[in-house]
């Protein structure tokens, strides 16, 4: 079992903490799949302003984009679903 594993099955914050931090490293080879499934994550968790957090970090992707509309609808917060909902289609995904 790895570190990062073991990491997190006992601390899950700090493990996204982490995970954050290597997306941002400039070393790693990252590509927007690797920050839409962190999104993905933080959304099934309905942590929206972690979403947000790296959401402003990329460039909004159709993928990304639904994950945050989403990610709104879920908690209950239709006024965000639908503001980026009408991003997307300003953007013509």
């Amino acid at each position: 079992m790895s570190l990062l594993d073991r990491l997190k099955e006992k601390h899950v914050q700090l493990y996204y903490k982490v995970v954050e931090l290597m997306l941002s490293e400039e070393t790693f080879q990252i590509e927007i799949r690797d920050y839409s499934k962190l999104i993905d994550t933080y959304a099934k968790e309905n942590r929206c302003e972690d979403v947000e957090r790296v959401f402003v970090v990329i460039q909004p992707s159709m993928e990304s984009c639904t994950l945050l509309v989403q990610a709104y609808g879920k908690v209950g917060d239709p006024d965000q679903a639908r503001s980026n909902f009408d991003y997307l289609i300003k953007c013509g995904h």
